[in-house]
C-alpha cells in the first residue's frame, strides 16, 4: 500500500482551491459595490427628511417646533421612512432649531457615508449615525 496523495488527489485540490480563489477576488468589488449602493441610499434618506422638515417649517409653521416627530412628516412631507430612522428637534433660541437625523441601523460605515455627500458624526455609546442640521423660524 502507497502512501501519500495520488495525482489526481492532488490535482482536485489545487482545482477546487483555486475556483475558491477566483469566487472571493471576483466577488469582493460586487460587496463593495452593495455596501457602497447602501450607504448612497442611507445619505439621500438623510437628505429627504431634512427637506422635510425644511418643508414643514415653512408650511405649517408650528408653534412648538420640538415636538416635530418623524411620523409627522410621513404622507404630506415624504412619502415612506425606512426603518431606523429617528428625528430630535431642540430649539437653540432666537427662533433657530437644531435639527438631529438619527439612523440606528447596523451595516453603517462612517466613510461611505461621507463618500456619498453626508458629513455626520457617529455616536460612540449606540453606533448609530447622527446628521444635524438647523432650521431658523422665519414667522
Amino acid at each position: 500500500m502507497k502512501e501519500g496523495f495520488s495525482l489526481v488527489e492532488l490535482l482536485t485540490f489545487i482545482i477546487v482551491i483555486s475556483l475558491l480563489i477566483v469566487v472571493i477576488v471576483y466577488m469582493t468589488p460586487a460587496v463593495t459595490a452593495v455596501r457602497n449602493v447602501r450607504a448612497s441610499q442611507i445619505a439621500q434618506t438623510f437628505r429627504n427628511i431634512k427637506n422635510a422638515v425644511e418643508n414643514y417649517f415653512q408650511t405649517e409653521r408650528p408653534v412648538d417646533p420640538t415636538t416635530l416627530r418623524i411620523d409627522t412628516l410621513k404622507g404630506s412631507y415624504i412619502s415612506h421612512v425606512p426603518d431606523h430612522f429617528d428625528l430630535n428637534v431642540v430649539s437653540t433660541g432666537s427662533g433657530i432649531y437644531s435639527v438631529s437625523i438619527v439612523y440606528s441601523g447596523k451595516y453603517i460605515e462612517l466613510e461611505r457615508l461621507e463618500k456619498a455627500g453626508l458629513q455626520g458624526t457617529m455616536e460612540d455609546n449606540t453606533g448609530a449615525f447622527v446628521y444635524t442640521s438647523t432650521v431658523q423660524k422665519s414667522w
